[in-house]
């Protein structure tokens, strides 16, 4: 520091004391309290300052790109981890539309088998409120509830199963001394 105020007071052709008396500075007074003085940024009394300034300087600014160049990794990431949960919620929701059509489908055919006299395609279900362990007995209670005529299911179909099954049953056993065996 001594260094620039020797040249300071040169280039004012004054004395050195005269220059320490107006600036209000000391000869321990730092580079920096010097800048503050004259009113500028920073004075550096050698090169490997200056340097070392700007060294600290550009590694603030490295540190400050790898923080941003890590955030944008990091972002990268995310919108591929993204990008896979949509494809999921896609074929999610393809599935739900395949099983909804399949759903609508079954349930079109019981509505057709019925009789019902409404056009399917023009009511609105709330496929929650049926009873699919017993849609039939459903979509009754449904057309009885919205005034819909229909036809009455036949049973005799159901009966005539019954019947067969238990004919089957009963030539596929065997008495063997009083005993029936299948």
């Amino acid at each position: 520091m001594k260094k620039i105020i020797e040249n300071l007071s040169a280039l004012l052709e004054i004395g050195v004391d005269e220059l320490k008396n107006k600036l209000d500075i000391k000869d321990d007074t730092s580079s920096k309290e010097l800048a503050r003085k004259l009113g500028v940024y920073s004075i550096f009394e050698t090169k490997e300052e200056h340097a070392e300034y700007i060294n600290s300087k550009l590694a603030n600014k490295e540190d400050l790109i790898n923080s941003y160049s890590d955030k944008v990794n990091s972002n990268k990431e995310l919108i591929e981890k993204q990008k896979i949960e949509i494809e999921k919620l896609n074929k999610s929701l393809e599935n739900n539309l395949n099983y909804k059509t399949i759903i609508s489908n079954f349930v079109k055919k019981e509505w057709e088998n019925l009789g019902i006299k409404r056009s399917f395609e023009k009511e609105i279900f709330d496929y929650s409120s049926l009873d699919f362990s017993n849609l039939r007995k459903s979509l009754i209670d449904y057309a009885n509830a919205e005034g819909l005529a229909f036809s009455k299911p036949s049973f005799s179909e159901f009966i005539n199963e019954k019947e067969k099954e238990n004919n089957e049953s009963a030539i596929n056993a065997i008495a063997v001394n009083g005993a029936v065996k299948k």
